[in-house]
């Protein structure tokens, strides 16, 4: 079964750019500098993909760390209803893009949701009570991820704005897409 996607109107403000050699660069520091408001924040890592909440300026994982590793860092995106920032490691450098739907230029775009890898495993929950935090297993691949919703129902949610746009031959195309949301709900 498939869900019919809904076309908006938005205004959106793009903006990206160099911060400088991995090594020299302070991810919180960047992260005051862009982002307006608190959400959610996804770490992949070498070693991990890492949830947490990003709130006034400083960020809090599952296993109560704060910090970004950046010798491990390969990409990172902050997010909420409002804003992204996506910092990505590319060549020894850290880029960043930022969106912002608050002003800008006038945009279409579509909102789209998918099934997060894993279900709601409320006997997790209650063993390890992680404040903010929800932990989904998929048993039959053997894979967890500890997210950054308090989540009731069997399923969460990523909602992703894609941004429509024109190319040189005036076909329609996403132009770029950002995170936006996670919520829980049923099947």
């Amino acid at each position: 079964m498939s869900k019919e996607l809904q076309r908006h109107e938005g205004v959106y403000t793009k903006t990206s750019g160099t911060c400088g050699a991995l090594a020299d660069v302070n991810i919180t520091t960047v992260a005051k500098e862009h982002m307006q408001h608190d959400g959610l924040v996804v770490i992949w890592s070498v070693h991990e993909v890492k949830w947490g909440h990003y709130k006034n300026g400083a960020f809090q994982f599952s296993d109560g760390t704060n910090a970004i590793e950046n010798a491990y860092l390969q990409e990172m995106r902050i997010f909420n209803d409002i804003e992204e920032l996506r910092i990505i490691v590319q060549n020894g450098s850290v880029v960043y893009r930022y969106i912002s739907d608050a002003s800008g230029e006038s945009v279409s775009y579509v909102d789209s949701t998918s099934r997060m890898i894993g279900e709601n495993d409320a006997g997790y929950a209650q063993l390890h009570k992680i404040e903010g935090f929800t932990h989904l297993v998929d048993t039959g691949r053997k894979l967890s991820q500890i997210i950054p919703v308090t989540a009731t129902k069997q399923y969460c949610y990523l909602t992703t704005r894609n941004y429509i746009g024109y190319l040189d031959n005036h076909q329609a195309s996403y132009t770029d897409y950002r995170y936006v949301s996670i919520v829980d709900k049923e099947a």
